[in-house]
């Protein structure tokens, strides 16, 4: 009888010994499969009005039938199947939920050209089916649908380092009347909260990606205007939203000469409490985020084991592009006040990673199963003012701290870089 080639879907991808973590480059794994392929499988389905939860199915499925039966030569991937089709989905929410404030939009050619960015798979899907998209009777002065509360921001950043890189940001509120007065106690659902930052770098190596969405939340308010008939003038009051949510974070950078800095975390799931207090034209907004991670990191104490060890022996992923898989936390604080277009905020986020050891792709020729720890924390503060209604200048201090270590060998390592930053913003 013939032998059956390793990692044939009957039975050899099936058992426990076929599911390991892959030792993909990190672009492959934690930008190609996410943003390209799970984030595109959600797209498509979104596009063909499947609910969120219906749409992560499909993302899951499709990703689980391309590690089973298209590469049956291979063991399944654990981290592509936490990857693509969780990381895939929260991506391909947000951007589903951005798009849809310009294709809502008026007919004109930024919308239509944004609208396509942003949201491919439903371009494609107009183009297919030859239905137009369905326009909002609300809009802005941009001609983007006012239907929901939306902020979007495109930076130009410019760092001490030196560095350039261009940012765009977003953030989507589908709450009904939220920033609006008024009175309420409800749940909400139908993804209330949709959050995005891409950061890319122009002369450096720098590539973040944050996406964030709640699919359900309790929200209460108690606003009214601070001047009746003058809502200009600002509001008086509160609005608070609790729930659930999940994030994808993503971060490639090389600091200087000496450190380049990796993390990707699939935040499956934690709470998320977000406050806004209004007092006139003064609105301070608290935002505190907590998550239970599936994350990636580049190990900070290797180069240290290196320089007395061999990497023989050691783990694909680490061997070959010095990174690991682990499981581990990341706590999220963000404080932001606002007064008449001037702006004060702060943010902080800390996140610990511990390895998961025993699923190496070739684990048969590790010989040596180290067990990694690294955390990483990142504190900003800054302060800006609006000299027009769309332009915004930010001038901040960005303080990042890594540490690592290797139990198994009583190796410790840390490093500290801090950045002054300057910020030039179009908002609409």
């Amino acid at each position: 009888m013939a032998n059956r080639p390793t990692g044939s879907p009957s039975p050899g991808s099936l058992h426990r010994e076929a599911y390991t973590f892959d030792d993909n480059s990190w672009s492959i794994n934690h930008f190609d499969h996410t943003f390209w392929a799970g984030a595109q499988y959600y797209g498509l389905a979104r596009a063909n009005n499947y609910s969120p939860m219906e749409s992560f199915l499909f993302t899951f499925a499709a990703s689980s039938f391309w590690e089973m039966f298209a590469e049956v030569r291979e063991k399944v991937s654990l981290n592509d199947q936490v990857y693509t089709p969780i990381g895939g989905a929260i991506i391909g929410e947000v951007l589903h939920q951005v798009q849809g404030i310009f294709t809502r939009g008026s007919n004109r050619w930024t919308n239509r050209i944004l609208g396509t960015i942003f949201g491919g798979p439903q371009a494609f899907n107009r183009w297919v089916s030859k239905n137009p998209p369905r326009r909002s009777d609300v809009l802005d002065r941009h001609g983007i649908a006012k239907d929901v509360w939306h902020a979007m921001a495109l930076s130009l950043v410019r760092t001490d380092q030196p560095g350039t890189s261009v940012e765009v940001a977003a953030e989507v509120i589908t709450i009904p009347g939220y920033s609006e007065p008024g009175q309420a106690s409800q749940v909400v659902s139908s993804v209330p909260i949709s959050q995005m930052l891409i950061r890319v770098g122009i002369d450096q190596t720098d590539l973040a990606l944050y996406f964030k969405t709640a699919l359900i939340g309790y929200y209460k308010k108690n606003l009214s205007e601070a001047t009746p008939g003058r809502r200009n003038l600002g509001l008086n009051g509160y609005e608070l939203f609790v729930g659930p949510s999940s994030a994808y974070t993503m971060t490639d950078r090389v600091h200087g000469d000496d450190l380049h800095e990796q993390f990707a975390a699939v935040s499956i799931l934690g709470p998320t409490v977000d406050l806004t207090i209004y007092r006139g034209r003064l609105k301070m907004r608290a935002v505190i985020d907590v998550y239970g991670d599936f994350a990636s990191i580049r190990s900070l104490a290797l180069d240290e084991y290196l320089e007395n060890h061999s990497n023989v022996g050691l783990t694909d992923s680490i061997r070959g592009h010095g990174y690991y898989f682990g499981y581990g936390g990341t706590a999220n604080s963000n404080f932001v006040v606002n007064y008449r277009g001037l702006e004060v905020g702060g943010s902080y986020r800390v996140s610990r990673v511990e390895s998961i050891e025993g699923h190496s792709r070739h684990q048969e020729n590790v010989t040596t199963d180290l067990h990694f720890s690294d955390s990483r924390s990142e504190l900003k503060y800054w302060m800006s003012f609006q000299p027009t209604r769309d332009w915004r200048v930010t001038g901040g201090v960005e303080r990042l701290r890594l540490t690592g270590s290797i139990r198994d060998m009583d190796l410790r390592d840390s490093q500290t870089r801090t950045k002054m930053y300057g910020k030039l913003t179009l908002m609409f």
